[in-house]
């Protein structure tokens, strides 16, 4: 068994390989070609296993070692630079890390979905991007329109939208503002169209996602995104750890009898926490409780917490959802049943 450690980059790759007994038998950089790569793992003594960090273009390495039925270790960065406690950083020192740590069995690997899976969400993701940035625009185009002095309310999602939008009397001096307002919205419109057909084609209608689609306000695509980036909810201990991984649940510090809140968690996925943020505004029309429970913690302190709570509630229906295997119950009247988290 050989354990290879690879510190890949765009322009290169620093590879260091060890044998069974910890000794170093190569050292060498490499090019990032695909032909060099492919070259270099295919005349490789088998069997190894590589290790290499969730950076830069990692699911490339991942897919050239998969397709020769080797091992693959994807490892988590800040575990990783936890161990990398040295007084110099480069990419021989990260490379020998790697390929140490694989060796001694302490590689802080993360699971990570096979090549297919990351295809589909990467689709699902550039959506979601595209919709985030469709929304900044219109936010835009509506304050460029209120500084004039015209009431606008037109959805600017929808092409009748973005012509009524235009057809509004602009100064001559925010005629060329207003028309790039125009052109922009019009390409993103036609981008995420040409995005949800492609999904449409694709999306496989997986158990899970009919499982999803039963939650109020989880559609086809947000049901799609949440299975892809989950695709494993048994990696997850409880439906407290699913939600931090979500983004959906505030910190905690706490020393003696202090206890401070701390703010959400900036290495979370943040394409779950858009996901089940998106969900609140039609759970709560669906749910009363939830409903009651917002308005609740709105008055007390503030939307943003109170679209955070129902936002973690969400997360934990989900989780509960796909470890039971199972469709959405309404909840009952006198509350929100009692779960995990």
């Amino acid at each position: 068994m050989y354990w290879i450690g690879v510190d890949h980059h765009k322009r290169n790759t620093y590879v260091t390989c060890l044998d069974e007994t910890g000794k170093g038998v190569f050292r060498g950089n490499l090019s990032a070609k695909a032909e060099d790569l492919k070259a270099f793992f295919a005349g490789h003594p088998r069997p190894f296993t590589v290790g290499v960090e969730a950076t830069y273009a990692w699911e490339y390495v991942a897919d050239v070692v998969e397709e020769l039925g080797e091992t693959i270790c994807v490892g988590h960065p800040l575990l990783l630079k936890a161990f990398a406690r040295r007084h110099k950083k480069n990419d021989k020192v990260d490379s020998a890390l790697s390929a140490h740590l694989l060796w001694r069995g302490d590689f802080p690997a993360i699971v990570h979905p096979p090549k297919r899976a990351r295809q589909q969400r990467d689709l699902y993701r550039q959506r979601m991007e595209l919709v985030v940035r469709r929304t900044s625009a219109a936010n835009r185009a509506k304050a460029l329109a209120d500084r004039l002095g015209f009431q606008v309310g037109m959805n600017l999602s929808t092409l009748k939208g973005i012509g009524e939008w235009a057809a509004l009397p602009f100064p001559q001096e925010s005629v060329h503002v207003a028309e790039s307002h125009v052109k922009y919205l019009t390409f993103l419109y036609g981008a995420i169209k040409e995005l949800e057909e492609a999904i449409a084609q694709v999306a496989d209608q997986t158990p899970e996602t009919q499982w999803l689609r039963s939650v109020p306000g989880i559609g086809n695509y947000l049901a799609l995104l949440i299975a892809s980036e989950v695709f494993d909810v048994g990696r997850f201990a409880n439906a407290r750890r699913f939600a931090a991984y979500a983004g959906v649940a505030p910190g905690s510090w706490a020393s003696a009898e202090k206890v401070y809140a701390s703010h959400l968690c900036p290495n979370a996925n943040k394409y779950l926490r858009w996901a089940f943020t998106e969900t609140v505004v039609h759970y709560i029309r669906a749910c009363a409780w939830a409903r009651a429970k917002y308005e609740r913690l709105k008055r007390s302190k503030g939307w943003k917490t109170a679209r955070l709570a129902i936002a973690r509630h969400v997360a934990i229906v989900v989780y509960h959802l796909l470890k039971e295997q199972r469709p959405y119950q309404e909840t009952p009247p006198g509350g929100p049943a009692k779960v995990d988290g």
